[in-house]
């Protein structure tokens, strides 16, 4: 046998006995590349346009404009960074969502111009990745309850956000449908 026979011989020995000695170990390595590859698919710019239905009694929904581009950053992360207009007001976001092999689990960080800065761990079912963001900077003292959904499904991106006065239990919600443009 010559010599490159023996050592790619000896390679293969050493990944069977590494599958078999450490079962699962090749199939995750499978799944983080499938899950960077999932998250990094969104790379991109998007488009939003979404109502908001204030929580004043009025009931009326207005009408947001929303732009969105994702970059990719890091081996294993996504950058996002948005913006929304409104009739007197724009609404800043920029945010991580990211692959984390030492915990195999999807993380989410976004923060705005609005004092929010929402953390999740993301949930995959199929080709979909949901996170339900916190806003983890939020103390009891804060006169409102944000919390923010943004799901990854295909084509398309979904975002909503739950905004609670805590003082008058006031509910505003915003949805907003973002297509790849």
């Amino acid at each position: 046998m010559d010599k490159s026979a023996s050592s790619r011989t000896l390679l293969r020995a050493s990944v069977l006995a590494l599958a078999i000695l450490a079962p699962g170990a090749l199939p995750v390595a499978v799944a983080a590349e499938a899950d960077v590859a999932l998250i990094k698919s969104y790379v991109g710019n998007w488009r939003g346009r979404g109502d908001i239905v204030w929580g004043g009694g009025t009931e009326e929904a207005e009408t947001l404009l929303c732009r969105m581009s994702v970059e990719d950053t890091a081996p294993t992360k996504i950058g996002v960074d948005g913006r929304c207009s409104l009739a007197g007001g724009t609404l800043n976001m920029l945010g991580t969502i990211a692959y984390v092999d030492a915990t195999r689990r999807f993380e989410a960080i976004v923060s705005s111009n609005t004092a929010f800065t929402g953390i999740a761990i993301g949930h995959r079912t199929g080709e979909s990745l949901s996170f339900d963001l916190r806003d983890y900077k939020g103390d009891d003292d804060s006169l409102y309850d944000i919390s923010a959904q943004i799901e990854l499904n295909g084509d398309a991106i979904q975002m909503s956000m739950r905004v609670v006065n805590k003082e008058s239990g006031q509910v505003t919600l915003a949805d907003i449908p973002f297509e790849r443009r």
